[in-house]
Order: structure tokens, then C-alpha cells, then sequence
């Protein structure tokens, strides 16, 4: 059995696939079962516009019974069609209501595509991070072991090489406990990336140094009404209003139009034809209060388009400052740069194993480079994750390449 796993691993690495977070949101889009919801929602819309445009049924009314007239007993059948007319503009009111669903949902389904497409792009972000981290973390477990050998090798050790060799040893120790971490979150990162794109075990490629520079705030107010949030917000409110049309048809009366034909078997035979309206006059209810509830709704509903762009702007204010200072403690980290720096630390072996060094000077230069280059991707996440909040609220897919 456990040969049969290694296979099926060794396998599914071999045939694992490099590619960008952008390449994994795209996979994503045709799996993703928020969208397949959303493009459902907007079908069902679109139904129910053609639906809206239909008459309702007519009514077929039959009666049958015995007719007596002095001396003359007979059969009666009476057979009416009455066609329910909707007044003028009722019927166009509820149809530009069906509309406007439809325009919703099209904004429903844009905003879960971009919503998709930007976790998926961080999700491939932050595996790829933690991948560079693992690296980063056995290099250095590499080099606490070379160490800790080289100690351990010495015949006699002092006291103070005792607590050398301790301060290597307990070093190695917290390296572990970061890997394992790293691999917890690795796996659970590696699952959500094959529910939503299929992709098993990919290699995610992320250009460390491609980071844009930011462009001024400008660029994210002026796009605030492309968004999807404001989009929808302005929808609903267009659909407020169009309740309020809804709403004062309800004073005007329902109608009714039909004919009639009654047959008495007498003698002789009787035929009636006839035609016939009906009308429902609206004296009690006259829809007032739903009228004004429906102006209610729409003031409620421009309320919230106008809170809706000043939360964005306060959003756009708060994630334009995250992103500067993302941007500009990446350049001071740059990712390459600092693996460079860690591809050369085996100078500090060096120095270290000719007593150029001590442990103490070793560990603090080894913990120096960790942090920075922790710094460095730390810096990297929120730079894009930044970005993407900029770019969701401007209604712009996130493109890493």
C-alpha cells in the first residue's frame, strides 16, 4: 500500500504544471461553483423577464342545470371566457422590474468572477511564498547541521563550546518547528488551490522583482462607480424606484373582459349571446401605505449607493497607504537580492569553522538574513493583497505575472 502512495505522489508531482497565480484564477473561473451559481441566478432572471411579458390565463366558466317555464321543462348551458386585462403600464412596469433583476445579476455574476479570480491569484501568492520559505528554512537547517557536525566533532569541549553546541541545537530545533508549520499551511494551501483550479500539486511561478510600482490614488477614486459593489448598490436603487411605478397601480381598477353564450332547451330553443366587463374597483385599498413603503425603499436605497462610494473612498484611502508602504519595504527587501545574500552565507561557515567567527556572531548574521527575507515576502503578500482590495473596489481583475 505504501508503494502504491509513493507512486501515485511521484506520479502526480511529474505531471504537476508551472504556473502564475493569474494562469490558476483563470483554471478556477470554469470550476468555480460560486460562478456556476451566479450564471444560474442570471438565466433564472432572464426567464422570468419573458415570463413578466405574458397575459394571465383566462377563465373558462361552465354552468348546466334544468329550466322551467310554465309548462315546459328544459336543459340550460351556460358557457363564459373572461380574459383578465392588466391596466396600461402595469403590465410594462412589472417587466422593466424583471430588467433590472437581470442587470443585477449580470453585476452578481461580474463581482464573483472578480472575486474568484482575486483569491485564487492570492491564494497562489501565499503557496508560493511558503514554498520559498520552506526553501529558505532547510538551507538553513543545512547550515545549523554543518555547524552543530563541526562542534559536535571537537575532542574535549569547553563549557563555553558546550553552550555552543546547545545554542545549535536548540536552533535546529525551532527551524523544525517552522517547517512543520510551513508544511500544515503548504497542504492546506495546496488543497484549496486543486479544489478550484484541478491542478494537483502545481508549481506556482511568481517574478519576485515584477512588483508595479503604484500609480497615483487617482486611478482607483475615479474607477469607484465601475465597481461591482456600487454597480449593484445603484441597481437596487433603480429597482426601488421602479417599485414606487409598481406601487401606485394599485389604485387603478382590474378588469376583466369576456363573452358569454347561454343555450335554454325549449321549445323553442333560446340562444343567448352576450359580452361582458368586470371591474374591480379598488375603494378600500387603494395601495397607499405600499406605495409609500415603496418610497421608503428607494430613499433607503439612494442612502445606501451614497454610503456605499463613501466607504469605498475611506477603503481606497486606508489600502492606497498599505500599498505604498508594501511597495516601499519591498524595494528595500528585494527577494532576489536576499537569496543571493543567502546563496553566499557559507562564507560565514567558513569564518565560523577558522574561528574567525563565534556561535553568538553566527547565529545573529543567520537570524539578520531570516528576518529580512521573512520581511521581504511578508512585504510581498501585502503589497498584492492590498492591490487586489484596490482593484476589487475599481472593479479590476488582479494580474500576477
Amino acid at each position: 500500500m505504501k508503494t502504491f502512495i509513493l507512486f501515485v505522489l511521484a506520479t502526480s508531482s511529474l505531471f504537476a504544471r508551472s504556473l502564475t497565480p493569474s494562469e490558476l484564477a483563470v483554471l478556477a473561473e470554469d470550476r468555480a461553483p460560486l460562478i456556476r451559481m451566479q450564471i444560474e441566478n442570471k438565466a433564472s432572471a432572464g426567464h422570468q423577464i419573458n415570463q413578466s411579458k405574458l397575459l394571465a390565463n383566462p377563465m373558462l366558466i361552465v354552468q348546466s342545470g334544468k329550466l322551467k317555464t310554465g309548462t315546459q321543462n328544459g336543459a340550460v348551458v351556460d358557457v363564459t371566457v373572461n380574459q383578465p386585462i392588466p391596466w396600461p403600464g402595469k403590465r410594462y412596469a412589472e417587466i422593466n422590474s424583471a430588467k433590472i433583476l437581470e442587470k443585477i445579476s449580470d453585476v452578481d455574476l461580474e463581482q464573483s468572477k472578480l472575486l474568484v479570480n482575486h483569491s485564487v491569484a492570492l491564494l497562489g501568492i501565499e503557496y508560493a511564498v511558503i514554498s520559498e520559505l520552506e526553501k529558505h528554512n532547510q538551507e538553513r537547517k543545512h547550515r545549523f547541521s554543518i555547524i552543530h557536525r563541526f562542534l559536535t566533532s571537537r575532542p574535549q569541549a569547553s563549557p563555553k563550546q558546550m553552550v555552543e553546541k546547545n545554542l545549535i541545537e536548540t536552533q535546529i530545533n525551532l527551524v523544525e518547528s517552522q517547517m512543520f508549520d510551513l508544511e500544515t499551511k503548504k497542504m492546506s494551501l495546496r488543497e484549496q488551490l486543486t479544489y478550484y483550479s484541478g491542478e494537483v500539486d502545481p508549481e506556482v511561478l511568481v517574478n519576485w522583482d515584477m512588483i508595479p510600482k503604484p500609480g497615483p490614488k487617482d486611478e482607483f477614486v475615479t474607477r469607484i462607480e465601475e465597481g461591482p459593489h456600487y454597480r449593484k448598490s445603484k441597481r437596487m436603487e433603480d429597482l426601488a424606484r421602479n417599485r414606487i411605478e409598481q406601487a401606485s397601480y394599485f389604485a387603478k381598477p382590474d378588469i376583466q373582459v369576456g363573452v358569454n353564450y347561454r343555450q335554454e332547451n325549449v321549445a323553442p330553443t333560446n340562444h343567448f349571446y352576450h359580452a361582458n366587463l368586470a371591474v374591480v374597483i379598488p375603494i378600500i385599498d387603494r395601495g397607499q401605505h405600499s406605495e409609500e413603503i415603496a418610497r421608503a425603499n428607494a430613499r433607503k436605497e439612494e442612502a445606501n449607493t451614497k454610503l456605499t462610494h463613501l466607504s469605498a473612498m475611506a477603503e481606497i484611502n486606508q489600502e492606497y497607504q498599505s500599498l505604498i508602504a508594501a511597495y516601499r519595504s519591498t524595494e528595500l527587501f528585494r527577494i532576489s537580492k536576499l537569496k543571493r545574500t543567502e546563496d553566499q552565507f557559507h562564507q560565514a561557515e567558513d569564518a565560523f569553522k577558522k574561528g574567525r567567527i563565534d556561535v553568538t556572531t553566527f547565529l545573529q548574521t543567520d537570524m539578520q538574513l531570516h528576518e529580512s527575507i521573512d520581511l521581504a515576502f511578508v512585504s510581498f503578500i501585502k503589497y498584492y493583497t492590498a492591490l487586489s482590495r484596490l482593484k476589487m473596489l475599481s472593479g479590476q481583475k488582479l494580474e500576477i505575472k
